[in-house]
């Protein structure tokens, strides 16, 4: 994931275990010494192996997390800005479901009377392309298989309504797990493995949870540390303050502490680091972005990586 021309952040199941992997700029990242990092243009949080958290500064978020039967469990939280602004699988976030099935050249599919083949086409049509794609392909296996092979296999006819056999003895424990959930129901009977049907039952408990308690927030945007100087501090909602220092031979101008204040604007200067009198140095090209007000919403979808 990358926002304009932030560092890219990549989540992923690691190849033999239950585990995630984060990469950042196609290396992984190693959270043995700290848990979080304030990086170019995003702040990083991970629980290491289950769950990390990017937040961007524009103030769009993430959160990524494993689940039972290798599935990845991935929310979204997006302020008002994004409204009438996305598109994709996601489709377009303005609580109307008539244009969420917008294909690349605009068109757009009726939700209502499209058939599940007129769906998969949908999917198809967003499937990701070298040119744009933000993945990293560092073992054989993936780039063969994804990168070099076909992006979309239109011989593959997926299940899309699941049969309830009553003589199935996997329906009965189906049904003792997921109880009325659609969502974990449908991927018990498509996979065959409990594991996975679990996986989507807490990730979409989880998501109904998170909507429950979303309250507005106030938050700043993220803002760099000076060339030549250093940062402290990365809670960036209304009340928090963030400081700055120079390194030795710098004199810092602009202020040395700003707070995130209730209008969602950071208080005082820029901060930059200019040299001493004698010092040689070059100028950054760092500064400080304006600062927004959020409402989150809240969108969340589980993916499944099969073992």
């Amino acid at each position: 994931m990358q926002e304009n021309s932030s560092d890219v952040v990549e989540i992923r199941i690691q190849e033999h275990s239950d585990q995630l992997e984060i990469l950042l700029n196609q290396k992984p990242l190693n959270f043995s010494e700290q848990t979080w990092m304030d990086l170019k243009g995003l702040f990083l949080s991970a629980t290491p192996g289950k769950k990390a958290t990017v937040m961007f500064s524009s103030g769009a978020g993430a959160e990524v997390s494993s689940q039972p039967g290798r599935v990845l469990s991935v929310t979204l939280l997006l302020p008002e800005e994004f409204l009438n602004h996305t598109q994709g699988l996601f489709g377009m976030m303005n609580g109307d479901p008539r244009d969420d099935l917008a294909f690349r050249n605009g068109t757009t599919l009726d939700a209502s009377r499209s058939s599940p083949e007129q769906l998969l086409a949908f999917g198809a049509d967003w499937a990701i392309r070298n040119e744009s794609s933000l993945f990293t392909y560092d073992t054989q296996d993936l780039l063969v298989t994804f990168f070099y092979g076909p992006k979309h296999n239109s011989s593959f006819v997926p299940e899309f309504s699941p049969s309830e056999d009553p003589s199935d003895p996997l329906v009965l424990e189906m049904a003792v797990l997921c109880q009325s959930d659609p969502f974990c129901r449908f991927d018990v009977l498509t996979t065959r493995d409990l594991a996975v049907g679990n996986g989507t039952r807490l990730s979409h408990l989880s998501y109904r949870h998170l909507k429950e308690r979303l309250q507005p927030v106030v938050s700043c945007s993220w803002v760099a540390p000076p060339m030549n100087g250093s940062k402290n501090g990365t809670n960036y909602l209304a009340g928090s303050t963030v400081h700055f220092r120079c390194d030795p031979g710098f004199s810092l101008a602009g202020s040395t502490a700003r707070v995130c204040q209730d209008n969602g604007i950071w208080s005082g200067l820029p901060a930059s680091c200019l040299p001493n009198i004698g010092t040689r140095w070059a100028p950054g090209p760092f500064a400080s972005a304006p600062c927004i007000v959020l409402s989150f919403l809240s969108l969340a979808v589980a993916l499944g990586t099969m073992a």
